[in-house]
């Protein structure tokens, strides 16, 4: 086996010593426990890395300088476009130094990330339910009898992704951190 696969193993035995098969509020919970670990993760790295407040007056900066071009380009002044088309470089390039601003702890983040799913897919196949949906979610459930007992039986990946947005969006907030574009 390779290193990988070692580590995935390594934290796959305790997940499978509380819940050897299908568990689902064991497996509920340990699911919303990986998706907060790795919320707060992302939030604390993001939080320390990033400022914020820089790519946010980039993003401002930027989105005047579009406006000014288009209503330039609108009203046909020439004069003020060709103004505004020589600072075209520089706001490239400030733009480019605001997206790689939020993308450089990316691979702090994807590397947990990848890992929880490894372990995740490794403790849960995904024939497997771990949690219940009272309403109906197109393509998550597991089986095609829907409903049959009033529930439908969500797998790991759709269980992951709802508790990870319901987990991630709160907590950017509560670290203080704009969730995608910062609102003007």
């Amino acid at each position: 086996m390779g290193f990988v696969e070692d580590i995935i193993n390594f934290l796959v035995a305790p997940i499978r010593s509380v819940c050897p098969t299908s568990c689902i509020p064991i497996s509920t919970i340990i699911v919303i426990t990986l998706a907060l670990l790795v919320s707060v993760l992302s939030s604390a790295v993001n939080r320390r890395f990033v400022n914020f407040d820089f790519v946010t007056s980039s993003r401002r900066d930027y989105m005047i300088w579009i406006r000014s071009v288009q209503e330039a380009r609108k009203a046909g002044d020439e004069e003020l476009l060709s103004e505004l088309l020589k600072q075209q470089a520089a706001m490239m390039k400030m733009s480019f130094k605001a997206n790689l601003e939020q993308t450089k702890t990316t691979a702090i983040t994807l590397i947990p990330t990848l890992l929880v799913y490894g372990v995740l897919l490794a403790a849960f196949p995904l024939n497997v339910a771990v949690a219940y949906s009272p309403i109906y979610l197109p393509g998550a459930a597991i089986t095609f009898d829907l409903f049959k007992a009033g529930v439908a039986f969500i797998s790991v990946i759709y269980w992951y992704v709802i508790a990870g947005v319901a987990i991630g969006l709160p907590l950017s907030r509560l670290f203080g951190r704009p969730f995608g574009l910062p609102a003007w």
